[in-house]
């Protein structure tokens, strides 16, 4: 009753319906009615209830609920095992083309079920795909089942992409870059991608539209990362790039060639490149920290000058830079949070970020 009143339940979870008695199965039933001619409901997570003696009929009564309902927005698994191949085609298929959710997420913290990519290629290549996000975290992706090196793909409307603990490896990663050219989102931490170059494809160029990027511990070797900070430059859609954990980077060889090319770009506001020390002496581990900090201290001054508005700055020349654009730069400046030495946002408070940012924007003028 309370899913078909007009401002009524926005948030709903069920649990295990599939997987008990005749009485559970009566119950879903009911929630299903209520989830198909809800006006309200934004959220659903179906959690382990496709499994058991009443899973085709639970998965039936899913199909048909989303089919109908116009409200959801968010469709979330909690499942292990995935549906079979045929089941979770029609589900996914309801949910994206049906009840057009913009955000699907399968997340599984326990263990890791194998989920069959072929059935997301063949829904956020359509044209009528309403899919924005897709988060698939701590599964398996089975490499046989990529369709997008097999045919030519078109553009995925898809802008935000989390695939985070899934195994993928470099060829993985080309492919995404091949098909969803539409990313602004990117998340593939804890993976196997060691070579950089497929994202070229989704950073370099004027169509270019990700601002985000996670690569959190990857296997990435140092020339690769050389290559890709090469390039940085050039990259005028990156906002954002996490690259934490990644051992090279407490070489100064790469620390350097990171610092030159940030302050060569004036795109990135955030850099994140934190770095457990795995150093046994207190003595060693309490340099290895100050190091750490001061190079981050290093990293913070270039992004924050690009979110204190660099940007604005960086095609006029001295002379010919209008007075009157000052005060708003520097208005906008002075009321920003800003990335601190500690890679987090500056307490909103404080003024120290502040002032640093608007002396820099200042004696850099000529610089920028």
């Amino acid at each position: 009753t309370s899913l078909m009143q007009p401002n009524g339940i926005k948030h709903l979870e069920i649990f295990d319906c599939g997987n008990g008695t005749v009485g559970s199965i009566h119950q879903l039933l009911m929630l299903c009615e209520g989830i198909a001619y809800s006006t309200s409901l934004e959220r659903l997570n179906l959690r382990q209830m496709l499994s058991g003696p009443y899973h085709d009929a639970a998965g039936r009564a899913i199909i048909h609920a989303l089919r109908r309902n116009r409200s959801l927005k968010h469709l979330q698994f909690s499942l292990n095992p995935f549906p079979d191949g045929l089941m979770a085609s029609n589900i996914l298929r309801a949910a994206v083309l049906e009840t057009k959710v913009e955000t699907f997420e399968y997340n599984q913290r326990d263990i890791r079920a194998v989920v069959p990519f072929h059935l997301f290629d063949d829904l956020i290549c359509r044209d009528d795909c309403s899919l924005d996000t897709l988060h698939l975290s701590n599964v398996m992706l089975p490499t046989s089942n990529w369709k997008f090196p097999a045919r030519q793909v078109k553009n995925s409307p898809l802008k935000a992409l989390i695939m985070i603990a899934n195994d993928i490896n470099t060829a993985m990663a080309a492919h995404i870059a091949e098909g969803c050219k539409s990313l602004e989102y990117l998340d593939i931490g804890f993976n196997e991608v060691s070579d950089l170059a497929p994202f070229d494809k989704l950073l370099l160029g004027n169509v270019a539209k990700l601002e985000t990027l996670v690569l959190d511990r990857n296997p990435i070797s140092e020339q690769a990362f050389l290559a890709f900070v090469e390039k940085l430059p050039h990259m005028k859609s990156l906002r954002s790039l996490h690259v934490k954990h990644l051992p090279f980077l407490q070489s100064e060889v790469c620390r350097n060639a990171l610092l030159k090319a940030l302050w060569l770009n004036t795109s990135l506001e955030c850099v994140n490149c934190h770095n457990e020390s795995k150093n046994d002496e207190n003595e060693e581990q309490e340099d290895g920290d100050n190091d750490a900090e001061s190079f981050r201290s290093q990293l913070a001054v270039p992004v924050s000058l690009n979110r204190g508005g660099r940007r604005a700055l960086q095609n006029q020349s001295t002379n010919s830079f209008p007075r009157g654009l000052w005060t708003p730069v520097l208005k906008r400046a002075m009321t920003l949070k800003y990335c601190s030495a500690s890679d987090c946002w500056d307490d909103p408070q404080s003024t120290s970020e502040r002032a640093e940012v608007v002396y820099w924007l200042l004696r850099e003028k000529v610089l920028v």
